[in-house]
């Protein structure tokens, strides 16, 4: 009687098993690919991607990844590290060039930016890239560790190999003097800057999946006066850039296949698409 109640048992997982490997296979959650900000220098033309950056919040963007160059990688690095958007604006408002640098002339070049150095202490959330709540690369070059804009004024190749499968890049395409001329020495260093980050520019932006080049044509290096309208620039650009960055949140849903007729159905499954 125990073997025949055993072989009974048997018979029944045997059956059931059967009858699951004839229940199709749900849908596999659709895998969100990574997104990656590459923000650009432009110094304070990068109050601009304060404006990005509410946009992609407001709209629930989620972004993986973020490297930054000059002003992109003060941007980046305080909204890794916990600084809203919102705050960042509120900042912004109230900065000014000799919060953050003053010219000087020393055997090391014609600015320092040892002011900064208080800026950032009192507005970063933390002090390590360990603490940082969002992975962040800062790009500098190999002369000193001076501003990165010489080696990558949008640094779409450096998030690109930190992970992010998607890589949006705001890039602050502009003359660093206007249509008057250079008005000093420093000017003139600017816009070779400004030529230099154009040529830069044309590899990077062949790594990025997609550009956001607000138009920051007439605004000065030194414009922080402008930081209402900068915002408004980038929250323009990025909302006209939403419908292609949606795209990447859509992925295809595949079922996996079914290896035999279908016996089974899952009530949460409608095959026919209804």
């Amino acid at each position: 009687m125990a073997m025949k109640g055993l072989q009974k048992i048997v018979r029944s997982v045997r059956d059931f098993g059967r009858g699951m490997s004839r229940v199709p296979s749900l849908p596999l959650p659709p895998k969100v690919p990574s997104i990656g900000l590459a923000l650009g220098g432009g110094f304070a033309r990068g109050i601009v991607h304060i404006g990005v950056l509410k946009v992609l919040e407001e709209e629930n963007i989620p972004v993986g990844y973020v490297a930054g160059t000059s002003v992109g990688a003060l941007v980046g690095s305080a909204y890794c590290s916990g600084v809203s958007p919102v705050e960042l604006e509120g900042v912004a408002s109230r900065v000014r060039f000799r919060d953050l640098a003053r010219w000087t002339l020393s055997r090391y070049g014609f600015a320092t930016n040892l002011r900064m150095i208080s800026f950032l202490n009192n507005l970063l959330k933390v002090k390590t890239f360990e603490e940082l709540r969002i992975p962040l690369a800062i790009t500098a070059t190999d002369f000193m560790l001076v501003d990165g804009m010489l080696a990558h004024s949008l640094p779409t190749t450096p998030v690109r190999e930190m992970g992010a499968e998607r890589v949006l890049a705001v890039n602050l395409r502009s003359s660093w003097t206007k249509a008057e001329g250079p008005r000093h020495i420093f000017d003139v260093i600017g816009q070779c800057f400004s030529i230099a980050q154009d040529m830069n520019c044309a590899q990077a932006k062949r790594c990025a999946d997609l550009v956001i080049e607000p138009d920051v044509t007439g605004y000065r290096y030194d414009d922080f006066e402008q930081s209402a309208a900068l915002v408004r620039l980038g929250e323009t650009a990025t909302r006209a850039a939403l419908p292609e960055i949606r795209k990447w949140l859509e992925p295809a849903v595949q079922l996996k296949p079914v290896p035999s007729k279908t016996a089974l159905v899952h009530p949460a499954l409608d095959l026919e698409g209804n």
